[in-house]
């Protein structure tokens, strides 16, 4: 995934950086051991130790936030999922939907596991 750059077993930190798909903000994730929020494959904004589901939680809404907070445009593959939890985890609901998203929120609200 783009944003999310696992460490390859016995690379270290700065092998795993290089490897990072864009200058945009990741997440670098040590199975068992740390996940990194960065940027620009150097610069450090949060480090989160022992990863379980709700650090790694954490460390998604975080990176969400600095995507919002900063006004970066959500990288097109994962636009969709961006932009779902921006409307649900902050309730800032678009007013001019792009047309697949909206496609896509509609068969969601649709399907049968939806209430």
């Amino acid at each position: 995934m783009f944003f999310f750059v696992p460490f390859q077993e016995g690379s270290s930190i700065n092998e795993a950086k290089g490897k990072a798909p864009s200058s945009l903000p990741f997440l670098l994730y040590n199975p068992g051991e740390r996940i990194f929020l960065m940027q620009n494959n150097q610069e450090e904004y949060m480090e989160l130790d022992s990863p379980n589901e709700d650090v790694i939680a954490r460390a998604v809404i975080s990176l969400l936030g600095i995507y919002y907070v900063f006004h970066i445009d959500y990288p097109a593959p994962a636009k969709g999922a961006f932009l779902f939890l921006q409307e649900h985890l902050f309730h800032d609901f678009l007013q001019r939907r792009p047309t697949r998203y909206a496609a896509r929120l509609a068969e969601f609200k649709l399907s049968p596991d939806h209430d």
